[in-house]
């Protein structure tokens, strides 16, 4: 298992930038000088950077120093699915784990589990996610359903055979539970999982807090995912009483879109408080002050009718979709955090 951004590279940052196409709306001093701070261009729109509020932001150029400097000798339960289930599997609540899928086959995790439970699975409506166990942003992801007459993989009909063959075409991939979210959230847009993006730190004196949650909720562009990446909407959530703030998301042409109104649905991002918000911050924190190992994390997690389930954890998490809310160097807190692991 290896890191990912583990350093700098000149190449990359010229190709991410130099050709793309946005840089022609941005004044040439402007855009080198940011350049020259490490931001990208994408997030240089996005951010509405400008030649005094950058230093409110954590460059894109800073990644792989917070890849090497947090969560350190833990990263891998972070990075693999497997690892992270079996680590927290008793300590919070996350989606069930049946099986592993490696080179075609099926492995049960727990007990006595192949091709022909999980097909009894499917045809008893139980509903499936097939997911790499590395990897992130939505992509590689399976959703798994019955009918009561056709198998459905992404909502579309697939014969048995060629689901088949399809699991034989995979290795590394997970085989969990799916949960359906809270049905609060399924008002605003029910048609995508809208996920919970929690970023927590522990301080050098292993003191845990909530730096920002936002909700991710998806649009019709975006099915069947809630990614920020992938074109969906964030909501930041007020830490102390769980309520929405109206919607931010990027364009395809690189600008920042708001809103209240979900596009789809014309659900109200404002008048909704986001269900089980205490409990969700009580356990995490609990969670933390017992595991202060997890320095610097991510946390993807899903709220249900009775609670919430935690899907993953991110070994440094994008920083886009929390700084299009809540810049990380205007919090103190955050700023001593990135201080303290030499990263700033």
């Amino acid at each position: 298992m290896k890191l990912k951004l583990t350093r700098f590279s000149y190449t990359d940052f010229i190709k991410r930038n130099v050709f793309n196409h946005s840089i022609r709306r941005i004044n040439i001093f402007k855009l080198f000088y940011l350049w020259s701070k490490g931001f990208d261009t994408k997030n240089i729109i996005l951010y509405k950077l400008n030649f005094s509020n950058w230093c409110n932001y954590l460059p894109d150029s800073i990644r792989y120093k917070i890849t090497l400097n947090t969560n350190q000798n833990y990263w891998p339960i972070l990075h693999d699915k497997f690892l992270f289930y079996s680590f927290i599997n008793d300590k919070l609540p996350t989606p069930e784990l049946f099986g592993i899928i490696h080179q075609g086959s099926i492995f049960g995790v727990k007990e006595n589990y192949n091709y022909e439970i999980f097909l009894k699975q499917i045809f008893s409506k139980t509903k499936l996610v097939l997911k790499p166990l590395q990897g992130g942003k939505g992509q590689g992801i399976l959703f798994i359903d019955f009918d009561g007459e056709n198998i459905l993989v992404q909502n579309e009909i697939l014969s048995e055979g060629s689901l088949h063959n399809q699991i034989k075409s995979l290795s590394e991939y997970g085989i969990f539970k799916y949960y359906e979210q809270h049905k609060e959230l399924s008002k605003i847009f029910p048609l995508t999982i809208n996920t919970i993006r929690l970023v927590t730190f522990v301080d050098e004196n292993t003191r845990p807090s909530i730096f920002a949650g936002v909700l991710r909720v998806g649009w019709s562009g975006s099915i069947p995912f809630d990614n920020f990446s992938q074109g969906g909407m964030v909501s930041l959530i007020d830490c102390e009483t769980g309520k929405l703030s109206p919607w931010l998301s990027r364009a395809s042409n690189g600008m920042l879109l708001q809103g209240n109104l979900h596009p789809d649905s014309k659900a109200s991002f404002e008048s909704i408080i986001l269900p089980h918000w205490n409990q969700i911050k009580d356990e995490m924190l609990a969670f933390l002050a017992k595991y202060p190992i997890f320095e610097y994390v991510g946390w993807d997690i899903l709220v249900t009718d009775y609670g919430f389930v935690i899907i993953e954890g991110n070994h440094n998490p994008d920083l886009d979709l929390i700084q299009v809310h809540k810049p990380y160097l205007t919090d103190k807190r955050a700023k001593k955090f990135f201080k303290s692991k030499n990263i700033i």
